[in-house]
């Protein structure tokens, strides 16, 4: 693999963005580095723009880049150069759960009916969270393995 001053280089496009490109789920742009390339990527689809970069212009923490199958933050972040061969691929991080209630040793929360915010039902204190799985954990039926 020779690295060159300007390459073409296809970027996999994950699912949630795949909107703002037209559908496609690799977009081949130029440059020679990972900042040129993606560059490129958002002259052709402006869209894209504010799911990657923030205001100040630099790539949104919860976008990873992967150069092949590196991870461009142990590479040289945006400055890494790239080579014919090439490839980069756009991996948002996921989130899920709900956000809006934690527990942790001796948090209380204290709500009428026990739901949470959720909808799945909340223990007023770690005590008896922990009883409650104690408590599922014995009742659980074991089969002796084959």
């Amino acid at each position: 693999m020779k690295t060159s001053e300007y390459t073409n280089t296809p970027i996999h496009i994950p699912a949630p963005l795949r909107s703002y490109t037209g559908g496609q789920s690799i977009i081949n742009v130029n440059g020679g580095s990972v900042e040129e390339a993606l560059n490129d990527l958002v002259h052709q689809f402006p869209a894209l723009k504010q799911h990657l970069f923030n205001e100040e212009g630099t790539l949104r923490t919860f976008v990873n880049i992967y150069l092949n199958d590196d991870d461009i933050r142990y590479l040289r972040q945006t400055s890494t150069e790239l080579s014919e061969d090439d490839e980069l691929t756009i991996v948002p991080s996921i989130a899920g759960g709900c956000p809006a209630v934690s527990f942790g040793y001796g948090s209380t929360l204290k709500t009428r009916d026990h739901r949470g915010p959720c909808g799945s039902i909340q223990f007023r204190t770690l005590e008896e969270r922990m009883y409650r799985r104690i408590s599922e954990f014995s009742n659980q039926k074991t089969t002796p393995e084959s």
